[in-house]
């Protein structure tokens, strides 16, 4: 009649509470991350059909993203409020802070993971 299932906890830290869970037979990843936690700091090279582009799906709060073209060095930064979907090109660094308490979801596989050039600017 119903089925309730557990998500997977994946790498907690006090600031950022990821989970994982699979729906179909597709891994997504949930992710809290609480007000003034920033996340990211990489970009994808596009390996994974998952990452070109990085589909990120904004439930709850408010966040300021960051954002650098890895090849021209162009650089933007804009302002999300919850609820809305974005999508980041392959190639484009990318890095978030959480303006309010944050929930959102994304897409994953092992291959995804294995896609992330970590970054620092």
């Amino acid at each position: 009649m119903y089925k309730i299932e557990e998500l997977e906890l994946y790498k907690k830290t006090n600031e950022k509470t990821p989970h994982i869970f699979n729906v179909s037979g597709d891994s997504w990843i949930l992710l809290n991350l609480k007000k003034g936690c920033e996340a990211g700091s990489h970009y994808h090279e596009g390996k994974s059909k998952l990452k070109d582009p990085e589909t990120m799906i904004i439930i709850k709060g408010k966040v300021q993203f960051f954002l650098r073209d890895i090849k021209t060095n162009e650089e933007k930064e804009f302002v999300v409020e919850a609820p809305k979907i974005v999508k980041i090109n392959k190639n484009i660094w990318h890095k978030i802070l959480a303006l309010e308490d944050l929930t959102f979801i994304e897409p994953t596989s092992k291959e995804a993971i294995d896609d992330i050039v970590k970054v620092e600017f």
